[in-house]
């Protein structure tokens, strides 16, 4: 199950802010983490997939000044695992940084794993519950037409 959010990028200052109304941008993703569990009770989103601007803008409000790290796993051959990306990060000069805490009461801490999606465009974040049982060879597209749900 999957539910598809967008944001204006051009709205965002590099400090996740939005210009218009100081809306946080991690307060955003709450709130769709919310409407998430929300529609699809009793399940919990489980992983975000952004693409790397998206992702950028994350580093950013996490970690500031610290050009170290990085937000987001990278899709590979159409899949993901952190297995794979934590061999990667032997290599690299940067630290993933896999998943975020989420913030809905009876989930509270629970990951919500971040992945680079480079087929998604700006500002376009998918929100997926993937349960571990789950057999997911390649990652679901965008249904074509999909009205997506704006946060304003």
């Amino acid at each position: 199950m999957q539910e598809v959010f967008s944001i204006d990028m051009r709205d965002y200052i590099t400090q996740g802010v939005k210009m218009t109304d100081n809306i946080d941008l991690m307060a955003i993703i709450t709130e769709w983490e919310y409407l998430f569990h929300k529609k699809h009770t009793p399940y919990f989103a489980t992983h975000l997939f952004a693409n790397y601007k998206f992702m950028s803008l994350l580093d950013y409000i996490l970690l500031a000044e610290d050009n170290l790290y990085q937000c987001g796993m990278d899709i590979i051959d159409g899949d993901f695992d952190v297995e794979t990306n934590s061999k990667m990060d032997e290599h690299s000069k940067f630290r993933t940084i896999y998943g975020l805490g989420s913030e809905i009461k009876d989930n509270y801490g629970e990951p919500i794993y971040l992945v680079k999606d480079e087929s998604l465009s700006d500002g376009i974040v998918i929100l997926k519950h993937i349960s571990e049982n789950d057999n997911e060879d390649e990652i679901a597209p965008v249904p074509k037409g999909i009205k997506e749900k704006t946060l304003v």
